[in-house]
This record gives structure tokens, sequence and C-alpha cells, in this order.
């Protein structure tokens, strides 16, 4: 069983499933959309876990699970932390790690400094967790990331969200798979143990 390379909300779920089903491996891939997309088409994934894309592809089935709000990620004790609303002109004095052009959270980047004469130093393009997470972590640099994202490592004491305006859009995280696709008793069982952890996070509001 292969999916997307597992975000916090998935913890759950993978310790649960395999717990139950000790002799399960689930393999987690972390690549683009694009490559993971091909990939199913390929069959040599099963599915894709993940944020939603608008892609009326025909020999694709997409299922949404719930909403995933951006918020603006800085390591725990940065300067803008704690204080408040932050406006989009105090988050321009702060070097970003954003995502590749085309991305979701690229839009949602560029949404928040709409209407500005200016945008912030964008010096790191990563799609990458763990990367973003490390950087975060060890520097003033500011991120955008899901909730879900940061949850584990906001309890965890490493990274925080500032409180600024709403980010746009809001991301669907869903489950992508071929259409004619047809799962085992196994791949099932996990699919359904998604849909439950997801519906508890969309009762979260």
């Amino acid at each position: 069983m292969q999916i997307l390379d597992p975000a916090a909300f998935l913890a759950t779920v993978l310790g649960g499933f395999t717990r139950a089903t000790p002799d399960c491996t689930i393999k987690c891939v972390n690549s683009t959309y694009e490559d993971l997309r091909q990939r199913v088409r390929l069959g040599l994934l099963d599915f894709i876990v993940g944020i939603m894309r608008e892609d009326r592809s025909p020999d694709l089935r997409h299922e949404p699970l719930f909403p995933d709000p951006y918020l603006v990620a800085a390591r725990r004790g940065h300067p803008l932390a704690g204080k408040g609303p932050v406006s989009p002109e105090q988050l321009l004095d702060y070097d970003w790690i954003v995502a590749n052009p085309g991305a979701p959270r690229r839009y949602a980047f560029e949404d928040l400094f709409e209407g500005l004469d200016r945008k912030p130093r964008a010096s790191i393009q990563s799609h990458s967790y763990a990367t973003i997470r490390a950087t975060l972590w060890e520097s003033d640099r500011l991120a955008i990331l899901t909730r879900s994202e940061l949850l584990t490592d906001e309890r965890m004491g490493i990274l925080e969200h500032l409180s600024t305006k709403a980010l746009k859009p809001t991301p669907i995280i869903g489950i992508t798979t071929r259409a004619d696709w047809a799962p085992t008793r196994r791949q099932q069982a996990f699919l359904e143990a998604l849909r439950t952890h997801g519906a508890e996070l969309a009762s979260q509001g």
C-alpha cells in the first residue's frame, strides 16, 4: 500500500492501522503532485492523500476529507509570536520559504500580500515539510503550512502560528485514486480509517 508522505493528521491512522494489521507494510512517498499523479495513473501508487487540486482528469477520482486552513508558521519564540494580530506589512521584514509556482500554498502566499507595493524576500522554494520545518526552527524565516501540518510541532513546542488574516484558498485534504481502481479488502479498510479520522477533524472546525 503506497500513499503520499503523511502529514501529522495521518499519524493516528497509520499508527492504529499498523497495530491492527501488523503484517501490513505501508510505503509513504513524498513528491510533487504532478509526479504522484503520474505514478497513480501508471499503477505505481495506490492513491494520494493530500491537498486536493483542481484536476478534472476523467481517469482520476477525487474524494474530499476535511478542510485544512493555511497558517503562517514560525519557530517558537519568533519576534512576531505572541504579539497579537500581525499585519501583512509586518511580515514583509522577514525572509520566507515558499512553495513552487502553481502550488496552492504559493497562491496563499501571493494572496497574503495582495495590494502591497512589494513582496517579502523568499530565498527558499520547497515542497518538503522536513526541509521547511528544519529551516524555520533554526531561523526567523516564515512559511505557510496547514493546520494539520503544524499540529504536532506546536504541541512539541518547536513551531507556532502567527495571528494573521485568514489565508485563501482554504485547502481541502482528500484522496485521489484512478477512476477504475478497485481496492483490496485491506486497502478499503485503510481508506475507511482515513475517512473516519477526516470526519473527526472536520467536526473540530
